[in-house]
């Protein structure tokens, strides 16, 4: 390699190894070269001879090399020279010196660099060798003794440093991979519920919870109960038949009768008979106001519905229909009878109204009143009769016509 000096001088540039001015470039050579792994420690110089430069100047040659090697521990710090300036015209070199090699390297005899302490050792700097890298410990995740060999923790441990302490525990009902190296790699186990590395709480009865990790616990669904507590499965049982529990139910008497059923609370329920009700907020069967009815298993008081012959608001008192009217359960209020007919209070048929005395029909259809010479004195279908011999009926008004014997005449 070429180095080079110059005149320290107005219009002069100094380059690392070259002197440049505005007229021409000069360089100077070393006599002799060493080793690459081996430093430059003495030169000396001799006249070479003169450029004019503005100003006269004598510069000497390198020569008389002599090399060495760093000392055990120490490194060659750089390969070039560098200059600094002696006098006011001339630049002295600087040679390169040796270092000593930095923390966690070592050099030994014989070697021309430095070299690595081997995984989990340290060393100081200057470090002479390989027996001065001592074994410092396992990194975060793994541990081992002074053999230099480290494991991986297994699964449910951690270790969150680099040194010769061993693997710690997760919390209890929590978990970690293997080589987990902090405490927040332990997270709940399925049917516990906390942060990740703090303790953790069984999900309570009525809840469960599946996955691991910091995920809530699940609420049983309505109609189903659990008693298990920390249930890692959904273990919700179902309500026996027609009866309902809220979400997150915990036990069988949670779950109570639907409306229209009765029984103790998580056991069997019973449909309500016909002509009685129930509903949630009470524990028995409520019978139906009088003159009103229900099917089995009703689930409300409106399930209540007045009989025939009766009219009233659903769930609500019932009241028998007046003479002359009929009820049945398809509609809503008493009918009355077809003219000249009649029926008694609290009819539940049209068939109930029958025809008046003097006139005659089917029951519940329309009524015609008696022919000339005959006479009914009864109600219903009874048909006309005739009047005895040598009597002839006719009408004696409207209202009455041909309702006895009276009405038959006699001829004279």
């Amino acid at each position: 390699m070429m180095y080079g000096m110059s005149r320290h001088i107005l219009g002069v540039f100094v380059l690392l190894g070259q002197i440049t001015n505005t007229r021409a470039s000069y360089n100077l050579v070393p006599v002799g070269s060493c080793p690459t792994n081996q430093l430059m420690v003495a030169v000396s110089f001799r006249s070479q001879g003169s450029w004019q430069e503005n100003d006269s100047g004598e510069f000497e040659k390198y020569y008389n090399v002599r090399c060495d090697t760093c000392a055990d521990g120490k490194f060659k710090a750089a390969e070039n020279y560098q200059y600094r300036y002696e006098f006011d015209w001339f630049e002295a070199p600087i040679f390169p010196s040796c270092a000593e090699c930095a923390s966690n390297l070592y050099k030994a005899s014989g070697q021309t660099s430095c070299q690595s302490c081997p995984e989990n050792t340290e060393s100081v700097p200057g470090s002479t060798s390989l027996a001065s890298c001592v074994y410092t410990g396992c990194p975060a995740g793994s541990y081992g003794s002074d053999s230099q060999t480290c494991t991986q923790c297994i699964s449910g441990k951690y270790k969150a440093t680099a040194d010769r302490s061993l693997c710690t525990n997760c919390p209890g009902n929590s978990h970690s991979i293997a080589g987990s190296d902090a405490q927040t790699d332990c997270t709940c186990n399925s049917g516990y519920i906390g942060t990740d590395g703090s303790a953790c709480t069984a999900c309570d009865a009525g809840k469960y919870k599946i996955q691991s990790g910091n995920a809530d616990c699940t609420d049983c669904e309505t109609g189903t109960y659990s008693a298990t507590i920390g249930a890692a499965t959904n273990e919700c049982l179902p309500c026996p038949v027609d009866s309902y529990s809220i979400a997150g139910s915990d036990a069988p008497a949670d779950c109570t009768c639907n409306s229209g059923y009765t029984g103790t609370d998580g056991d069997a329920c019973t449909a309500c008979d016909a002509g009685k009700y129930h509903i949630a907020t009470t524990d028995t069967c409520t019978p139906c106001t009088g003159n009103s009815h229900s099917v089995a298993g009703s689930d409300a008081q409106a399930d209540c519905t007045c009989n025939s012959g009766y009219t009233g608001t659903d769930g609500d008192a019932c009241t028998a229909c007046d003479a002359g009217k009929y009820h049945i359960a398809t509609t809503d209020t008493c009918t009355p009878c077809t003219r000249n007919s009649h029926s008694v209070a609290g009819s539940d048929a049209q068939a109930d109204c029958t025809c008046n005395s003097g006139y005659t029909g089917t029951d519940g259809s329309a009524c015609t009143a008696c022919e000339s010479g005959k006479y009914t004195s009864a109600s219903g279908n009874t048909p006309c009769e005739e009047c005895p011999a040598m009597y002839s009926a006719r009408s004696l008004t409207d209202a009455h016509a041909n309702k006895n014997p009276a009405g038959c005449l006699q001829f004279v």
